[in-house]
């Protein structure tokens, strides 16, 4: 019995063997011959192929990122004054407008402690008049020597400008002098060849004659030769007169813009002193004990300086302050920006007016504009809490339009790097390439019998959108069907399946 079963066993598991090692290589097309080859160039899936219209469409690359939310303006206050807090008038989330109070110190020890100082205010302003005086007198001394001091560096440009003049005009008439000596010379030449050919020329009676006519002839060219030598370097000489002349109006022209700005930052500084007397007079009256009083004084009711919400308050009644050490800290509530940590492989893509897309989950079925307004291309290595951002990394900001989202709420945002409008486009995992490069597709065409056939048709891609790739050239039309399997050949028959492409033509 039992070798009954176990015969009865491989019965059925060969030939299920057996069938699965011929699919597959008639699917892989390892075995040739005409019925195998026929198997292959139609395929009877009973599931049918997937094909899609292929169409135009808006293509986009972006990066997401999360963030908190934060005012656009920050803004911290803190006092000059070293004294008690003796009112504290708002508290975390309090909305306040520019120049409201916030908090106040007591002002009497500040105020005993200027009205001592002052005693010397009175001496200072003797010695302040005085030295009023003196800037006035500096002023018009100043007025007056750049007066003079132009003059005469304009007088020394005029005088350069009649030296070059005349430069000039004696390099002009001896170049005259030298072509016209030139033109002569041709002459003498020219007789001169005239004599020599002659010479040569002349039978025995009148040789000696035509000899002494071609010697004098030479005479005169050599001697009109040597003329125009003498002109030549008389002429280069005036040249060299004449650029020397140039350039001294050019330094004598220099000079003068350089007299100018000199005495322009003398007078300016006069002028200054003068325009600033009445201060000075207050300043050299006070000691810096005295003016570091008054700031301080001035300081014990503090106001604040920009409107928002109230995000942190760090005093109480009674604490001493520490000058300059933030006090209260607003933030812009109008105006809101999200700033997120970026990867160090995405920061170099982003740069700021790029668009955004702002989300929340306070905000069901919300998209906010935004756009970046801040790249932060340096990692941030701030210890100090109140100037840390995001992160430790590299950061952006991005603006966000006014909303119902407060502080400190979490929001992602949704970054556009590139957008390119109605492109015709194929799914990038569809385009393959041949051995010689050339890129193509395989789309679906009738074959009749409600059958399709893998027909090949060449492209030519551009860049990439995440899934889908631009398509800039070949023979590949919006409307025909793609085939979404890659690993279907060439003339391959098939059953598509129709109710998919039916229905993406329909949406």
């Amino acid at each position: 019995m039992e070798n009954e079963k176990k015969s009865g066993k491989k019965k059925i598991i060969i030939p299920i063997i057996i069938g699965a090692v011929l699919l597959v290589l008639i699917i892989g097309g390892v075995i040739i011959g005409a019925g195998v080859k026929a198997a292959v160039s139609k395929v009877g899936n009973s599931g049918g192929i997937e094909v899609v219209p292929v169409e135009t469409r808006d293509l986009s690359e972006s990066l997401s990122f999360k963030g908190t939310l934060s005012g656009e303006t920050k803004t911290n206050i803190s006092s000059k004054a070293a004294s008690e807090v003796v009112s504290v008038d708002v508290q975390v989330g309090d909305v306040v407008k520019e120049g409201d109070l916030l908090c106040e110190l007591d002002s009497k020890s500040i105020e005993e402690a200027l009205e001592k100082a002052n005693v010397n205010v009175a001496n200072a302003k003797a010695l302040a008049d005085k030295q009023s005086a003196k800037t006035k007198q500096e002023l018009a001394d100043a007025k007056e020597d750049r007066s003079d001091a132009l003059k005469a560096a304009q007088e020394a440009i005029d005088a350069a400008k009649e030296d070059y003049e005349a430069a000039q005009t004696d390099y002009n008439e001896m170049g005259t002098v030298l072509d016209n000596a030139k033109k002569e010379l041709a002459s003498y030449e020219e007789a001169m060849n005239k004599a020599k050919e002659a010479y040569e020329n002349a039978d025995e009676e009148h040789k000696e004659e035509a000899k002494k006519a071609y010697e004098n002839a030479l005479k005169a060219y050599e001697k009109c030769a040597e003329q125009v030598a003498s002109y030549e370097t008389t002429y280069s000489g005036l040249k060299a007169e004449m650029d020397a002349a140039e350039k001294a109006v050019k330094a004598a022209e220099a000079t003068y813009s350089e007299t100018e700005k000199t005495t322009d930052r003398a007078v300016a500084a006069c002028q200054d002193a003068v325009d600033m007397e009445k201060y000075q007079a207050e300043d050299s009256s006070m000691s810096d004990t005295v003016k570091d009083l008054l700031e301080q004084y001035n300081d014990c009711k503090v106001y604040a300086t920009a409107s928002g919400v109230v995000t942190a308050v760090n005093v109480s009644v009674g604490d001493n302050n520490t000058p300059g050490v933030t006090m209260i800290t607003i933030e812009d509530n109008e105006h809101m920006k999200l700033v997120v940590d970026v990867e160090e492989k995405d920061i170099l893509k982003l740069s700021e007016g790029m668009t955004a897309e702002v989300t929340s989950d306070v905000l069901e079925d919300v998209v906010l504009k935004g756009e970046v307004s801040r790249v932060v291309r340096v990692k941030n290595q701030s210890v100090n809490p109140e100037e840390m951002t995001a992160g430790t990394g590299y950061t952006i900001e991005i603006t966000v339009e006014k909303s119902d989202l407060l502080i400190g709420m979490s929001a992602r945002a949704k970054v556009s790097l590139r957008q390119k409008k109605n492109v015709l486009s194929v799914p990038y995992d569809m385009v393959q390439t041949d051995e010689n490069g050339q890129e193509y597709v395989l789309i679906a065409e009738d074959a009749g019998n409600d059958q399709k056939v893998a027909t090949r048709v060449n492209i030519t891609t551009g860049d990439v959108y995440d899934y889908y790739v631009e398509v800039t050239g070949g023979d590949l039309q919006a409307g025909d069907l793609l085939i979404m399997d890659s690993f279907i050949a060439e003339g391959t028959q098939f059953t598509a399946l129709e109710d998919y492409y039916m229905n993406v033509e329909e949406e």
